[in-house]
């Protein structure tokens, strides 16, 4: 078993990334890349990159690790035990096509939930209006725990329909946005 350093912070937006669907249970796991740790759920991606708030081991290698528990570091750490698990994590990388900058930001701060709400729903609305895309309100609500101006892009029109990514502090989020009714 292996232990892995983050923030308190980054291992709640990694978490509520990982998927709890029986039927996906790769994705329950953590993918640790070189320089990288990342997890997913199929409708969102989230990245965080090593450095100030992910410290990983340089004797953990690159793959996929089951979380076998967490260990509270400090006030604001935590150590995330893991070790490997036989799994086929799905190739990310062809989740994050590339994107065409709309020069926004978007405010996801941690606050009371009244200041919080509202920023979400200002969120949503910034996200539409930038990008024609919806998002659902749960995951960007799952970005707060971070507090930071998130930087806004869209697919270029060879990407997959509905994805955005959001970038801020060494962590790149990507959502799938909502589909869309079909008229009858």
């Amino acid at each position: 078993m292996k232990r892995i350093a983050m923030t308190d912070a980054i291992w709640k937006i990694l978490t509520a990334a990982r998927s709890t669907d029986k039927a996906r249970l790769a994705l329950h796991n953590i993918n640790i890349r070189p320089d990288s740790i990342e997890a997913t759920d199929g409708g969102r991606l989230i990245r965080v990159k090593r450095g100030d708030t992910v410290s990983i081991p340089e004797d953990v290698t690159p793959g996929v690790y089951r979380v076998i528990t967490l260990e509270k570091m400090g006030r604001s750490l935590v150590g995330v035990i893991v070790e490997p698990e036989d799994a086929q994590y799905p190739e990310t990388d062809r989740v994050i096509p590339e994107h065409t900058d709309v020069g926004n930001k978007v405010s996801l701060p941690k606050k009371n939930k009244k200041e919080r709400d509202m920023a979400l729903s200002r969120a949503i609305i910034d996200i539409y209006v930038a990008t024609g895309r919806t998002i659902r309100a749960g995951y960007l609500e799952d970005l707060t725990p971070l507090d930071a101006d998130w930087h806004l892009s869209k697919p270029k029109e060879s990407g997959p329909a509905g994805a955005i990514r959001m970038e801020a502090e060494g962590v790149t989020a990507v959502l799938m946005g909502m589909k869309e009714k079909k008229e009858r």
